[in-house]
């Protein structure tokens, strides 16, 4: 192991952009969604 490797970072911006703010949900939505589809596989 006396090879470098390379190493790469990767950065999220802090907002989205404007034209996609209305199409995706909120994090809210995604919880409740999740935790619907974790009752239904309990139940199954």
């Amino acid at each position: 192991m006396n090879k470098p490797i390379g190493v790469l970072t990767y950065q999220l911006q802090d907002a989205l952009p404007e034209n996609l703010q209305g199409s995706l949900p909120t994090i809210e939505q995604l919880e409740a969604e999740l935790e619907a589809v974790s009752l239904e596989s309990e139940e199954e």
